[in-house]
């Protein structure tokens, strides 16, 4: 792909180009109209794209009293901002979990307490929920290892670190709104009378209780689990 890379950099009107693995993003100055008749130009033989999952963002309107906020959803992240262009200052960024992702995970704790109904197995059920909401370490494997660490971090706080609000130059901390909500749609769950979570019994709802989103993003909590374990745990939700 880095000639297609290279030539769609070099279209007219395209300032900014990124693109990770199939997902691609590009930012021009000119209407896109003709940017897209000649992408698919561009494709290496045997590649088409995906209409259906294409979308076109507008981030000139000139008139500030009738200006919204336009969302673009990228790798997992949200971005927000203002689609007025006619300011002297630097447009302010808020970036958070996209509406995909946190679909993903809402779908894991689901399978999470669906697995647990047919096992029985409240240690895996509350591992997985750990695991879901914490944050963790692992190894990693490849001639594309990067020489400074054999490891990486990963979890609900490091697959999403780059959340929060980018202003003037400034970041400050992302609000954690998304999360605290997926926190109410999770503790809904083991609330006592829901049938999905009947088999819990107080104590165990008590353990669950205080497992939350929120927290393992905010306090960047790790958990630790042998290789094994995390097979297993995985095994809830494999391919979803």
């Amino acid at each position: 792909m880095e000639g297609f890379d290279k030539a769609v950099k070099g279209l007219p009107g395209v300032y900014k180009y990124f693109r990770y693995s199939d997902d691609i993003l590009i930012f021009s100055f000119e209407p896109t109209t003709s940017i897209e008749l000649q992408l698919p130009t561009l494709l290496p033989v045997g590649m088409t794209f995906n209409p259906d999952k294409s979308t076109e963002f507008s981030l000139i309107c000139d008139d500030e009293k009738i200006q919204k906020t336009v969302s673009i959803e990228y790798l997992g992240y949200c971005y927000q901002a203002s689609n007025f262009s006619g300011g002297k200052e630097p447009r302010k960024v808020s970036v958070g979990i996209s509406d995909r992702k946190i679909k993903k995970l809402k779908t894991r704790i689901f399978r999470c307490f669906k697995s647990y109904q047919k096992d029985a197995n409240f240690a895996l059920l509350k591992d997985r929920l750990r695991f879901l909401s914490g944050n963790y370490t692992v190894y990693r494997r490849g001639a594309g290892v990067v020489k400074s660490s054999k490891f990486a971090k990963s979890g609900i706080f490091y697959n999403y670190k780059l959340c929060g609000v980018y202003s003037r130059g400034e970041f400050k901390s992302h609000s954690g709104n998304e999360l605290k909500r997926l926190d109410g749609f999770y503790q809904a769950l083991i609330r006592p009378g829901v049938a999905l979570t009947r088999q819990l019994n107080p104590a165990q709802r008590q353990q669950l209780k205080i497992l939350s989103f929120f927290k393992g993003f905010e306090l960047k909590l790790m958990t630790r689990f042998k290789a094994n374990r995390v097979t297993e745990i995985k095994g809830a939700w494999r391919n979803v």
